[in-house]
């Protein structure tokens, strides 16, 4: 049915911790929409916008069983997190938290 509105190819939440993370705490992609770029042009965008209040690192849980989600965030920069609080709560509920220091955009 064409309802005149468009397709949502995908979604991402995030918020602010205080002093410089940037939270991501959901992001779903489309599955028609996958391997397309749509996840990693969401991540772009949060990242831009925590640079533009001073955010240093992204900051994510995946449940150790989402392989496809482990290997994509790998891809775009991520790293496992093997020790610090972030990590240890994730342990609690078989979730691996994940990092992304974003800093300063490159420059040209």
């Amino acid at each position: 049915m064409d309802d005149g509105v468009a397709d949502v190819l995908g979604l991402v939440q995030a918020r602010r911790r205080p002093p410089q993370d940037c939270l991501v705490f959901s992001m779903w992609v489309a599955p028609a929409a996958r391997r397309a770029g749509v996840g990693a042009a969401l991540i772009g965008a949060v990242a831009r916008w925590a640079r533009g209040w001073g955010g240093q690192r992204m900051v994510l849980w995946v449940f150790g069983a989402n392989d496809g989600a482990l290997r994509f965030y790998e891809r775009i920069g991520f790293h496992v997190l093997a020790e610090g609080p972030d990590a240890e709560s994730g342990r609690a509920f078989g979730a691996l938290a994940m990092e992304l220091p974003i800093g300063d955009p490159p420059s040209d």
